[in-house]
């Protein structure tokens, strides 16, 4: 339902969805659970056995420098978890991406089914997680509800308020659907969100799993689809590049998510500008495109 509301908070709520914590034990176990999947991946070649052990060296190492600096009290950690945030998150999208596609070439499936389950991967892992954390739905919420706030306050100064106000509805709109779907405990300090709330009919968990496994099976389909007609009208190598980038794209956010709700990171150290966002994106594509072949 498309509606016009009232943005009630100045600041950016964004950065309220996750409070201050300790991530160093999250870290860890994240780092042992990649490196033990690395670990017992059937190795393909003797290329692949030491893509897994470079790998598994990797995390640990960096895991370990940040988990110590965390603990030091001479001197402060931004710098450095700042610096390991990039390689430690490349290591680990770059494990996950080995252990897809080993899982691939093993399989003997055929290209459709093979390319089916590459894109109901990650939407399924991050539907999981959802599942059972309930919190990338409110983050998103949160997100959208700055959008809100930001359009609102632009709309005042523009002289084409109309668009601003087109925009704001579209983002309401998202931040009240993510809201739907969502059955997590809303805390007081994102007391924010219940506006969006309070126009949903059917709050019971009941009624959010009911909307929310035929919007997974929605987004699978609308994503398969597309392959299949891009498998067959343009071929196999064209096809692994839009998978590829599709992909790597869902990974890095879901990998990006987790280190900034559990780990040693946070929100505003995690930014990265537009040319940093397409050289990671790039060269995880490749990177995938090359373990795939």
């Amino acid at each position: 339902m498309t509606c016009e509301r009232t943005c009630m908070s100045n600041g950016k709520i964004t950065y309220q969805v996750f409070t201050e914590r300790d991530g160093s034990g999250f870290e860890v176990a994240f780092t042992a659970l990649i490196c033990t999947l690395v670990l017992q991946t059937p190795r393909i070649g003797p290329l692949s056995e030491q893509i897994a052990n470079l790998s598994v060296l990797g995390l640990i190492l960096i895991a370990l420098i940040r988990f110590m600096t965390n603990s030091s009290d001479f001197r402060s950690g931004d710098s450095v978890f700042s610096l390991s945030q990039v390689a430690i998150e490349a290591i680990t999208i770059g494990s996950i991406l080995y252990i897809l596609t080993s899982i691939i070439e093993i399989s003997n499936m055929p290209d459709y089914i093979v390319y089916a389950c590459t894109l109901a991967f990650p939407i399924v892992l991050l539907a999981a997680h959802e599942w059972i954390l309930r919190d990338f739905l409110i983050f998103c919420a949160a997100f959208g509800h700055d959008i809100c706030t930001w359009a609102e306050n632009m709309g005042e100064k523009s002289e084409y308020p109309v668009l601003f106000k087109y925009l704001n509805n579209i983002f309401a709109d998202i931040v009240e659907h993510c809201m739907s779907l969502s059955n997590a405990e809303i805390p007081p300090r994102l007391s924010v969100l219940e506006q969006y709330k309070s126009d949903i009919q059917s709050p019971s968990p009941r009624g959010s799993l009911k909307l929310f496994i035929p919007t997974l099976l929605t987004l699978v389909g609308m994503l398969i689809i597309p392959a299949a007609a891009l498998f067959l009208l343009l071929g196999t190598n064209i096809t692994q590049i839009a998978i590829a980038l599709f992909v790597v794209v869902y990974l890095r956010l879901l990998v990006r998510f987790w280190y900034v709700a559990y780990g040693l990171i946070d929100l505003q150290s995690s930014k990265r500008s537009l040319p940093q966002l397409l050289v990671e994106l790039t060269f995880y594509a490749v990177l995938f495109l090359f373990l795939f072949n």
